[in-house]
């Protein structure tokens, strides 16, 4: 195991030195962390394991090594745990110089922290920082220091807890959330998302467009606020009959309170001045691991333009019925089988239907139809 001396600590033989993070937490209440005290726990003392005070809080599991610099800064005391954290020999290790561990960048930072800290301007100081152990392997710390020079411990107590995983993981959050975003940012369809109280937590720029309302002013609002927001500016969410949309009716709300799907729902925005934008919604709930409903997440399609051609369709079918029923001759209206036949009666025969089915037998007109369609 190599050994941990001042000749490591002076940067020698390739052992890395402590790095701290670019975000340097100064914290200068006290409280961040358990109070420190004492308990006797095997340590070490430069002559091997002893029998030495160790510090330990409320919950000792919390830090996974302890340890006490002098006022000088000089370790006094390192908890045997320091040795499976960093991979290296400590049973010579105080009487050292701790600040021998960092690198030049942040040696200076730091001795500023510990000299508040020594001084009192500070109750506690709060860092992460960055090193690798002896056999090349980063880890990633997070370090809390607290005063205790003037009661039994006498000296500055160092709790220091691998959050290596937690970093790793929180990376791996943060890369999954850029891809997500990127994703929603790039669909056509407005989408937007809330918590399970109806907080607004996340929107795409389609959202944005559509709804005409950019997420620096929605996001972490309530849906309700969002609503009566938009109403204030003239924009009115409507149902399919054109009745504003209550606030539980809207499919966002119906789905994070029932934890169902919502799909197909069709609402109109009413806008001052401007037509009427059509819009099919679809809402999914979120839940968590437990299957509580975390939140809800709803997209949103104009269908504005296709909701008008359907309109304009029924319009011309209405129009050609219509001038079916005016022709002074009877029309026959066969498939491009020849099969099917169909006509519209002569004015003048009050009982049969606007449209009548030609059965089989009757030949006239089936027969016409095979003609027309057995031509080249």
């Amino acid at each position: 195991m190599t050994k941990f001396d001042e000749h490591h600590l002076a940067g020698a033989n390739g052992l890395p030195r402590l790095t701290s993070s670019v975000s340097m937490h100064r914290d200068g209440s006290a409280g961040t962390r358990p109070p420190a005290s004492l308990s006797g726990l095997p340590s070490t003392n430069g002559h091997g394991p002893t029998r030495e005070p160790l510090l330990h809080t409320q919950d000792r599991h919390e830090f996974d090594v302890v340890a006490v610099i002098d006022a000088q800064g000089r370790f006094t005391f390192v908890s045997a745990s320091a040795e499976r954290l960093f991979g290296y020999d400590i049973s010579d290790v105080v009487g050292l110089d701790a600040f021998g561990l960092f690198d030049s960048f942040s040696i200076d930072p730091v001795r500023a922290l510990f000299r508040d800290l020594v001084a009192r301007r500070r109750l506690s100081v709060s860092l992460e920082l960055s090193t690798l152990r002896a056999d090349g392997t980063p880890i990633e710390l997070d370090v809390v220091a607290v005063n205790h020079l003037d009661d039994p411990i006498g000296g500055i107590v160092v709790n220091i807890r691998d959050i290596t995983t937690r970093k790793r993981l929180d990376q791996e959050i943060r890369e999954s959330e850029r891809r997500q975003a990127t994703i929603i940012d790039s669909l056509a369809d407005g989408v937007m998302m809330v918590d399970a109280d109806g907080t607004v937590i996340r929107v795409n720029e389609a959202f944005e467009v559509m709804f005409e309302s950019p997420r620096i002013r929605i996001l972490g609002h309530s849906l309700a606020d969002v609503l009566a927001r938009g109403a204030s500016r003239g924009l009115i969410l409507v149902d399919a009959d054109g009745e504003p949309l209550d606030l539980h009716a809207h499919p966002t709300m119906v789905a994070l309170r029932t934890g169902r799907r919502s799909v197909g729902e069709v609402l109109g925005l009413q806008k001052r001045n401007a037509a009427t934008v059509w819009i099919r919604a679809n809402s999914q709930a979120m839940a968590d691991a437990d299957g509580v409903v975390s939140g809800a997440v709803s997209s949103f399609s104009d269908i504005t333009e296709v909701r008008q051609s359907a309109a304009v369709l029924r319009r011309e079918e209405r129009f050609l019925q219509v001038l079916l029923d005016t022709l002074e001759e009877g029309i026959v209206a066969c498939d491009t089988t020849g099969g099917s036949p169909s006509s519209t009666p002569r004015p003048d025969d009050s009982t049969a239907s606007t449209t009548t089915p030609i059965p089989s037998g009757a030949s006239r007109a089936t027969r016409a139809c095979g003609a027309a369609t057995a031509r080249p």
